[in-house]
């Protein structure tokens, strides 16, 4: 978030986190605009996939008067690898595993 006031962001906050993260907000000045940075490091869970993470920075108001909310959301497209498969296989109803040994190919 940028902004020509240094006072003008009270907070930044994310509204999810998840049990391992680590949270590092910082402010410097540069071009003539303050520089409102929050980074989340995370490391997901399977159970984390298609999770939102959102951002918000709460505006502070000129004159008394109340600002207002900005908001950026993120959402977790996480892929993991296959867990607990199993494959059986068949050729004319019976089973072929017995026929299958460590290191032959088979086509899916």
């Amino acid at each position: 978030v940028q902004s020509s006031c240094p006072d003008e962001i009270h907070d930044l906050t994310w509204d999810t986190l998840l049990e391992n993260n680590k949270l590092e907000t910082v402010k410097y000045y540069r071009d003539n605009l303050w520089i409102y940075s929050s980074t989340v490091t995370l490391t997901p869970r399977f159970e984390d996939r298609n999770l939102t993470l959102r951002c918000k920075a709460q505006m502070g108001g000129r004159d008394g008067q109340m600002g207002g909310t900005v908001e950026s959301e993120l959402q977790l497209n996480l892929q993991y690898k296959p867990r607990n498969v199993s494959i059986s296989m068949t050729i004319d109803g019976k089973a072929a595993a017995s026929r299958m040994k460590e290191g032959d190919q088979v086509a899916l």
